[in-house]
This record gives structure tokens, sequence and C-alpha cells, in this order.
């Protein structure tokens, strides 16, 4: 059963400056700002990978972090050469205060455990050597920030070492076994808890009561309350639909919650993002009949039940990307990703580096507004310059990401249709 209301669904225009197309990015959001990180494109796609100034035929440049305003739709991008973690995918990635952490991924030479701090402000990396238990290297796993605390869970990659009593199950993937002159690697799915404590600069790896859920990666997550909820993810062939939390508190497990009524696809690499304090949304994702997925569902953490929306797009579906909650309530914003069976090997993957801002609520009356006046700016006229300032300065933001270098050289000031006395006031107040 489909929602009785239409979706809000917005398509981002494209701007002069933005990050090119990928899979397998990380991102978090900010004060107002989506921070975007990693991921690859298709190196079968010889044309599009040397046209790619981003990185090499695979991995993006892990010295470029990307910021979007996504008020104003505009893209930055921040280069840093110093203490940079190597281009992975498969990551994690978390925003606590202004700090951006990097959790583990693949790169080139294989998985990691690596562990990247990005100063905001400063726009500096830190490559953080912490004490105590570290988790095994992976990709494709989840990570929970509670207070001062990153709780990863769950992912892919080489099994922990006997020597060490890691609490948990991992589950070799026979096919991806590799054999070399030395021996022979093999990867696979694990659920195992590490917490890695900010500020102790330590990992751990605690007592967890409950039942776990069973091994697996590319599954996704979100924190509501003392509450890190969990969906979905791949174990095996099977790509499962199961719900779980984990009390970020008294380090319990819910066992698989006994939901009534319908219920989304089993599915990996989807997006999942908060999107109210009782609400968590997915978007996306890869089923086991590997179909690549555009729904979109809600849940109620409350009544726990899901529902599904409807929401007007290109009807393209979307793996592999990232989603976001923002500052504005109901909005959640997604990124990039995969658009096609990304297992096929007789085909390219047909990735995208389109935004979408989906709302589950209505949009805020300052956005609308903004909106509004932009969108009738020719008609309006002068008028615009006896608006408040701070609306003017609102919206020459949003006017500078939506119009393109290429059809206007020149910065969009509303204000110099005013008198030089007026213009300065707005600078002065800016």
């Amino acid at each position: 059963m489909q929602s009785e209301f239409l979706m809000n669904f917005s398509l981002r225009r494209k701007r002069h400056e933005e990050p090119c197309k990928r899979s397998g990015h990380v991102a978090v959001h900010c004060s107002g700002y989506m921070l975007m990180w990693g991921g690859y494109r298709d190196e079968r796609d010889i044309r599009e990978s040397r046209m790619n100034s981003d990185g090499d035929d695979r991995y993006m440049k892990g010295e470029d972090v990307w910021c979007l305003d996504i008020e104003a739709q505009k893209w930055h991008k921040w280069t840093s050469k110093r203490n940079h973690p190597d281009g992975m995918s498969g990551s994690c990635a978390v925003c606590v205060g202004h700090m951006m952490y990097i959790i583990g991924g693949h790169k080139i030479d294989g998985n990691t455990n690596e562990l990247f701090q990005f100063d905001i402000r400063r726009k500096a990396w830190t490559h953080l050597k912490p004490d105590g238990m570290w988790p095994t290297p992976r990709d494709k796993f989840i990570c929970w920030p509670y207070e001062d605390k990153l709780i990863i869970f769950g992912g892919f990659g080489p099994p922990p070492d006997p020597d060490k009593d890691v609490k948990g199950e991992w589950v070799g993937d026979p096919s991806s076994v590799r054999f070399y002159e030395h021996g022979m690697e093999v990867r696979g799915w694990n659920n195992h808890v590490f917490v890695y404590n900010i500020r102790t600069n330590e990992w751990s790896q605690p007592a967890i009561q409950g039942t776990p859920p069973c091994p697996r990666a590319a599954h996704a997550c979100c924190v509501i309350g003392q509450r890190g909820y969990m969906f979905g993810g791949r174990n095996g062939d099977v790509r499962r639909g199961d719900l779980h939390y984990l009390d970020l508190e008294n380090m319990r497990w819910s066992g698989e919650l006994d939901i009534a009524g319908v219920v989304p696809d089993g599915r990996s690499w989807h997006g999942m993002a908060a999107c109210s304090d009782r609400h968590l949304m997915i978007y996306g994702g890869f089923t086991t009949n590997r179909e690549a997925l555009a729904d979109v569902w809600v849940f109620d953490t409350i009544s726990e039940r899901w529902t599904q929306l409807e929401h007007q797009s290109t009807q393209k579906p979307r793996l592999w990307h990232t989603v976001v909650s923002t500052h504005s309530p109901g909005e959640v914003v997604a990124f990039g990703g995969c658009t096609n069976n990304i297992l096929d090997p007789e085909q390219f993957d047909i990735q995208t580096n389109e935004v979408v801002s989906l709302y589950y609520s209505p949009r805020s009356l300052a956005r609308l507004c903004t909106e509004a006046i932009v969108n009738y700016r020719d008609t309006l006229g002068n008028q615009i310059s006896l608006l408040p300032k701070s609306l003017v300065l609102r919206v020459e933001d949003f006017m500078q990401g939506m119009l393109s270098d290429d059809n206007h050289s020149h910065s969009y000031n509303l204000r110099s249709r005013r008198g030089e006395e007026q213009r300065e006031e707005a600078m002065d107040e800016r």
C-alpha cells in the first residue's frame, strides 16, 4: 500500500563545478552542508576514466573533500595535500561537532582499518593512531555516532586474527578467494561490534547483550534517540530485509523487529537516514535478484510500521549512493551511486552525480519564499531590493548556486538594483 500523499522530490540542476559521477563514496551533514568524499568510477569505461580529473581509473583522489551548500545548491571542492587517506570505496563517515571521521574501506591494495579525522574549520586531515583493540580491515559496514563514541557494525573483509579474542561471527565468501605465490586470501562477512572513543583515542570491543543480527555487509543505518537502527544488507547470496536496533546507551540488541503490514524488499547498497525524531527513510538499493531499486520507504519507530512513499523522479534507480539527513525537518539528500546492475560483467556501471532531495514533511517557509522569489525574479524586478537584507542575501546565495558560470560570468548580486547607499548597507550587514 502506498502513501496517500505525493512525496516532494527535487532533482538539482547541474552546476559549473561539481564532483564527477561515482559510487561507493561517503557523505555526512554538517550545519547545512553535505560533505562528500571518496568513491570510485567504473574502471572499464576507459573513455570516461581518461576524462576524469578527480583521480585514477578507479578511486577518487583522497585529498579532495566536496562540500555542497544544500540550500544554495552550490558545490565547493576543498583540497588538502597532507595526511589525507588514500582513495577508497566502501568506507564509513560520520560527523561529530566540526570533525568528520573516515573509517576503513577498500583501496587499491585491499581492505583497511585506518582512521582519519578531517577538521571542517581548518580543512585539514589527521591520520589517527588509536590505542586498544582495532577492528579487522573491512568495507561496506556501518557506523553510529553516539555522544563521544563511534560504534561500527558488520562489513566485508579478511578474517580476524585467531590469536585475538574477537567477539562475533565471520563467514567466508568462497567467490572472494584469491591465490598468490605465497598463499591465498579470502574475505567474508562479519557481525562484529567495535567502539572508538573519541575522547581517549581508543578502540575496544565491548560485551553486547541480546541477539545480534547475522553477519552482513552493504547494510544501512541511522540514529534516532539512543537507538542505532540497521536495515538490510547482504549475507551470502541473500540480500536481507530485516530491521534491528542497538541500544547505544546500554549496548543491547533488539533482535529482529516483528513488523506487521507491508515491508520493503530485502536489499543491499541502499541509503538510510532519519527524517524526523521518530521516522527513518530508506531509498533505493539492490535486490537478491540483482534488481536496482528506486523506491522510498519510511519506518515509524513508535508504531513500528513501514509506509511506501510515492515520489516524482526521473525513474532512475539508485544503489551504493549516499543519503544524509539535513537541518531542515523532513529533508533527506541523496548523492551519486549506480543506476543499473552493478554486478553484471557485460555492462558498464551507469553512475550518476545527481543530487536528489526527498521531503517527508513540507519544506520550511523560508525555503519556499526563497524559491518563489528566484522563480519570479523577473516579475518582481526592483521590488526584490525592498526585502529584508537577510532574505536578499539568502536569495543571492541561492542564485549563485543555481546559475552556471557558462551563462553568467558575473556574480548574481540582487543588491545592484538599488543605489550605492543601499548596497553598502547590505554589505555591512553581511
